[in-house]
């Protein structure tokens, strides 16, 4: 829409009235709408939950089923490494690469 077309609907005149009305009101913009609380809510909610969903990531234990995912204590050897790459029950998922690295990681 251009302005032209605009000003012919009287888009302009519309606008105006309604900024005078919201301009006459007692307290205009001074507080938060009812809607503006209720995302405050929700957001400081979400933080919340976030906030404890993760508390036990913050001393370095598992979150949810993280447990399930590292790599058994009894893949950690050498012998282990093997077993990663030749039997696909091993593991919770076949992912010898990355079972590899996790290896890795733990042996330094």
């Amino acid at each position: 829409m251009t302005p032209m077309d605009c000003a012919d609907k009287g888009c302009y005149r519309t606008i105006r009235v309604a900024m005078q009305r919201h301009q006459e009101e007692p307290g205009a913009g001074h507080a938060l709408p009812l809607s503006g609380y209720r995302d405050w809510v929700a957001a400081m909610a979400l933080l919340a939950a976030t906030f404890f969903a993760y508390r036990p990531a913050w001393h370095g234990s598992p979150v949810w089923d993280d447990r399930v995912h590292m790599t058994p204590a009894a893949l950690r050897s050498f012998f282990g490494l093997v077993q990663i790459w030749t039997h696909p029950k091993g593991t919770v998922q076949y992912y010898p690469l990355t079972h590899t690295i996790f290896w890795l990681e733990s042996n330094l």
